[in-house]
């Protein structure tokens, strides 16, 4: 695979978390006077692996030029989406992925495992510091 198209394909994943993210952010929603709106945990974590593992598999292959591009192109599309007005046909459709995710059982149980790794590592940082 080329290195435009990677960083092509990279752009694109990490957008689709960018927008899963703005599309559920408190003060966003009250600056164009919409409703909250609440997603679930396992949706927010599924957003932000789509953020950042594109990035993750660029610098696996040890590509500089892409994730430049990477950097570049999501710092302007960031703002190109703050600006606009979150659509309501959009928050359906989240909420309907949201209400799938948190009724699969394969999710929940990688969530439990997620909540005590977390633990754990909470656990020997603790015992570090002291």
């Amino acid at each position: 695979m080329s290195a435009n198209l990677a960083a092509v394909l990279a752009i694109v994943v990490s957008l689709l978390g960018i927008a899963l993210i703005a599309s559920s952010d408190g003060k966003r929603r009250r600056a164009f006077n919409l409703p909250p709106r609440h997603e679930s945990r396992a949706l927010r974590i599924v957003a932000w692996l789509l953020i950042l593992v594109p990035p993750m598999a660029l610098l696996a292959r040890q590509e500089t030029a892409p994730i430049m591009l990477w950097l570049g192109a999501l710092s302007v599309a960031g703002w190109i989406i703050a600006v606009r007005r979150p659509a309501i046909a959009v928050d359906r459709q989240i909420d309907a992925l949201s209400r799938r995710l948190d009724a699969s059982p394969t999710v929940t149980s990688a969530m439990r495992a997620l909540d005590g790794c977390i633990a754990g590592l909470t656990t020997i940082c603790n015992r570090r510091r002291q």
